[in-house]
């Protein structure tokens, strides 16, 4: 209808890897063939999509718009999730809303992350991380639009949470100290790289941007953003 509008669908993604990595060193050889394992992956999916008008419940509230979104999926690896987004708006002046969004996210590790079979040739530590484990997310924007003959302006404030958070990062000789890592080029104190789960991390901002027709045929832009992290 012209008050309600949505979508609904079906999602497949599907995943496959295949290396083989051959290692000498000092008259040692050793192979890493991760076709062996025959990693794959399969990410089935159902979502919805539907944006209602206010007015469609009562009258006054016709400046509000609310969209919301779902999906539910089935891992072949990491079971199952269920993440949607909801985003009201209101208008308040013609041209100007406020606007808030919250979401739920899902983001399950890539094969490369989980299999990859490079090893260092000290550590012989691997590249993927079969212990991995899937991202889970929140995120809360809210803010303001608006969109004027002269110019558009959007400020808004956010928080962004991710569980589980995967990074990939270089391993060192614990038997190094820290202020000395890297300073004597006759050592090597890098014992590879990998993919973890690093804890819990957590986004704050503020974002601003504006965009301005100064002259005819001359258009300014301008965007600034103030951003802090912590990882726990």
């Amino acid at each position: 209808t012209e008050n309600v509008t949505g979508i609904l669908g079906l999602g497949l993604y599907k995943e496959t890897m295949n290396a083989r990595n051959r290692l000498f060193y000092n008259g040692f050889e050793k192979i890493d063939d991760v076709d062996s394992l025959k990693p794959s992956s399969e990410t089935f999916s159902i979502f919805g999509q539907a944006t209602l008008q206010g007015s469609t419940l009562v009258p006054w509230l016709q400046p509000l718009t609310l969209g919301i979104g779902i999906r539910t999926l089935r891992h072949n690896m990491f079971g199952s999730a269920f993440i949607y987004d909801i985003n009201p708006t209101v208008k308040m002046v013609e041209g100007g809303m406020l606007f808030v969004v919250y979401s739920r996210g899902f983001n399950a590790p890539s094969l490369y992350e989980l299999f990859s079979p490079e090893p260092h040739y000290l550590s012989m530590i691997i590249r993927g991380n079969k212990n991995l484990q899937a991202e889970e997310s929140r995120s809360l924007e809210i803010g303001w639009k608006y969109d004027g003959e002269m110019f558009n302006l959007s400020v808004s404030a956010f928080q962004v949470q991710t569980e589980n958070a995967i990074e990939f990062v270089y391993l060192w000789d614990k038997a190094i100290r820290l202020d000395t890592l890297g300073n004597d080029w006759m050592r090597d104190d890098n014992r590879g790289n990998t993919y973890l789960n690093v804890g819990t991390q957590i986004s704050r901002g503020i974002e601003f941007s504006i965009d301005a027709s100064v002259i005819e045929n001359l258009q300014v832009s301008a965007n600034f953003s103030l951003l802090r992290g912590t990882l726990s």
